[in-house]
Formats: structure tokens, C-alpha cells, sequence
């Protein structure tokens, strides 16, 4: 990851995300990603239970990367 990259944009309060939106589950796939997991693949807990890394639709944010 670039070390003191701005990733995305918010409004001058700082309240509302202006551009480029990274949801919790974005934030989870792409730290995955990044520790060599395939976010579209599950991980299973002990007693077999599926658990995807990023959950439902979560994408990798690759512009962190660049």
C-alpha cells in the first residue's frame, strides 16, 4: 500500500463521502486481498461455517495499491 495516500474524498466537514466510496466490507476484502486471501472465496470457520472476507458484494479498492 502507498504509504500517506488519500484514498477518496469527503465534503469540508468531513461528514459525507463526496467520492469514491469504500464500505466496511470493501475495507475488509481489500486488507484480505492484500494478505494474499481471495475475497470472492469463503473462509470456514472450525464447525464448518462459511465466512466471506468481505462479505456480500465487497470489492478490493486497488487504487490503494498504486
Amino acid at each position: 500500500m502507498k504509504e500517506g495516500g488519500i484514498h477518496g474524498e469527503t465534503d469540508e466537514l468531513g461528514s459525507q463521502v463526496t467520492k469514491d466510496p469504500v464500505t466496511p466490507g470493501d475495507l475488509h476484502a481489500t486488507v484480505g486481498w492484500a494478505l494474499g486471501l481471495n475475497p470472492d472465496q469463503p473462509i470456514f470457520t472450525p464447525s464448518g461455517r462459511p465466512i466471506p472476507v468481505g462479505g456480500h458484494g465487497a470489492k478490493v479498492a486497488m487504487e490503494v495499491f498504486a
